[in-house]
């Protein structure tokens, strides 16, 4: 087989355009370029669009082989214009022929088709069960791990303690009034998250946000001194009497704000505040006039660096705040999965999202690329190798649509793909 046709394409274009049509013909290409259909791979999001895929593929084969215009138009699309209706009736003979191998199908439905034929090699029971992310059994389970991890007859007091330190630090500095609701959210919001990222390191760890560090996170200094002398300048600016005391109690609100401050203090959202939030640039420059009620406030070069010393303390709290609360959301994930996986996932029922993380680098029980949950055996079985012997040719359909963890579930098959030089193969 020649290279000719099989290059990798990417199509950007708008729905409505044609890009289903120019995917089915990509299809047909490849069979007339001598690829079985048992080869080659099409995902797309819903079962309708697999089904217009292979509709369409049927469809332009059918017409190219009733007459002698249908295979002129069809071999130009594809470039083989020496095509006739008998090489197009070869090409919907094979397909048909091959249609119980054919690999035309939904993203989620690949995933759960890999699972089927790996279910030793992921850990999970052969006759699992598929529960739609959303669903009410899905949202049922998540409800039962949490119910385990707080009875105390089946969870010792210390993981409990460990669990319930971890969502303390996970709402520092936020008030938390339903401990339930809040616990669902974080795993509803950030679970997908914890699949992509689970190792530890690359939640809430400075060295990794900030390698050479942030400035936002140095000691700001003497505030009471920064906030005496900043108000004595006030006083001696000219200000309206409103405009003083206003930069007066924002002051007092940044010199006074600590771990136990609210961020959204209804001070936070004035006029004047979100101003200078706007312009640390300019403070940092020592460059600001302030407008508020019609008038302008001109800072000095001294108002400038002061105010920005006191917000840069501000900002330090704040950071640190959302660095502890990202650690202490990872560990409420962490411990939750190790619950979840006992109880859910080895049991056998899985959402969507479990699928995919047992495919993926964040499976507990994997070691990366090598997707076996049997770690030590000399035989383990390689599960993408066996995938990337088995298919060559990939068509994905609205890639746009693709999430992070389905990504990761075929990064690694992409890859391989990609750096191919063989020419024997395409994405």
């Amino acid at each position: 087989m020649t290279r000719s046709g099989i290059d990798h394409v990417a199509i950007s274009a708008s729905a409505g355009s044609g890009k289903t049509f120019q995917l089915a013909h990509r299809y047909i290409r490849l069979m007339a370029n001598g690829v079985s259909p048992d080869r080659i791979i099409a995902l797309t999001f819903s079962r309708k669009a697999a089904g217009e895929i292979f509709d369409s593929v049927v469809k332009y084969l059918c017409d190219a082989s009733a007459s002698p215009e249908g295979a002129r138009g069809t071999g130009g699309l594809i470039g083989k214009i020496d095509f006739g209706q008998q090489d197009f009736l070869r090409l919907l003979r094979s397909l048909l022929v091959s249609i119980h191998s054919l690999h035309i199908s939904t993203l989620d439905s690949f995933t759960v088709g890999i699972l089927k034929s790996f279910p030793m090699e992921l850990g999970i029971p052969s006759g699992f069960q598929i529960m739609d992310s959303d669903s009410g059994d899905a949202k049922a389970a998540t409800r039962r791990v949490l119910s385990l991890i707080f009875n105390h007859r089946r969870v010792a007091g210390p993981a409990q303690q460990a669990f319930l330190e971890a969502f303390r630090q996970a709402t520092f500095g936020q008030e938390t009034k339903n401990l339930d609701m809040s616990l669902e959210g974080f795993i509803s919001g950030f679970r997908e998250r914890y699949c992509l990222m689970p190792e530890a390191e690359q939640w809430g760890e400075e060295a990794t946000i900030w390698p050479e560090g942030s400035p936002w996170l140095k000691p700001a200094g003497d505030l009471a001194a920064a906030a005496a002398d900043l108000k004595a300048s006030l006083q001696a600016s000219g200000f309206t009497d409103r405009m003083t005391e206003g930069l007066a109690r924002i002051v007092d609100f940044c010199s006074g704000y600590g771990e136990s401050s609210y961020w959204d203090d209804p001070l936070s959202k004035t006029v004047v505040f979100q101003s200078l939030l706007a312009g640390l640039e300019d403070l940092e420059r020592g460059q600001m006039t302030l407008r508020y009620d019609r008038g302008e406030y001109p800072l000095t070069a001294a108002q400038c660096r002061l105010l920005f010393t006191l917000l840069r303390h501000v900002m330090g709290v704040e950071l640190r705040a959302a660095v502890r609360r990202t650690r202490g959301l990872y560990q409420v994930l962490h411990q939750y999965e190790q619950f979840y996986d006992d109880m859910v996932r080895r049991r056998g029922q899985l959402t969507f999202t479990d699928a995919q993380y047992l495919l993926t680098a964040g499976n507990r029980d994997s070691s990366v690329s090598v997707l076996s949950r049997t770690p030590g055996q000399e035989a383990r079985l390689y599960i993408d190798y066996r995938l990337d012997c088995k298919l060559d040719h990939w068509l994905l359909d609205e890639f746009q649509d693709t999430s992070d963890l389905q990504w990761e579930v075929l990064r690694n098959l992409a890859d391989e793909i990609l750096q191919d030089i063989s020419g024997q193969r395409s994405f």
